[in-house]
């Protein structure tokens, strides 16, 4: 069984600046290039002028106006849980202060889901 070779071809540098000068003075359009000078598809003698001329490339996020209302009501409803946990853990922080001997009055259990919530506002800071 004969198995295919796959074809590369490389092209000189030579070869690409004359295509390049040729397509952006006018002389021939990329798909006229392509076809006189033998090379497999348009879009590499598009990317050949394209890096030749020396233009920039510039990324524009297109998204539907529905996707970008959704993205900043969800920014919105994240920054306001981050104001509530800051709030709460204040409270939290302000209530300790008030009863300092809390955790003589409380039983075992109670006791470890206070140490239990100690954590959770240690985590919240």
């Amino acid at each position: 069984m004969k198995e295919e070779i796959k074809e590369i071809k490389r092209y000189s540098v030579a070869l690409k600046r004359k295509i390049v000068e040729e397509v952006l003075s006018g002389e021939l359009t990329a798909r006229e290039a392509s076809k006189y000078y033998g090379v497999s598809s348009v879009r590499t003698v598009n990317q050949w002028v394209f890096k030749q001329s020396g233009r920039e490339t510039k990324i524009v996020r297109v998204m539907m106006k529905s996707e970008l209302e959704r993205i900043q009501e969800l920014e919105a409803a994240l920054a306001d849980e981050k104001l509530a946990r800051r709030v709460l853990a204040a409270q939290l922080e302000s209530y300790e202060n008030y009863v300092p001997d809390l955790k003589k009055k409380l039983s075992t259990k109670e006791l470890k889901k206070f140490e239990e919530n100690q954590k959770k506002i240690e985590q919240l800071r």
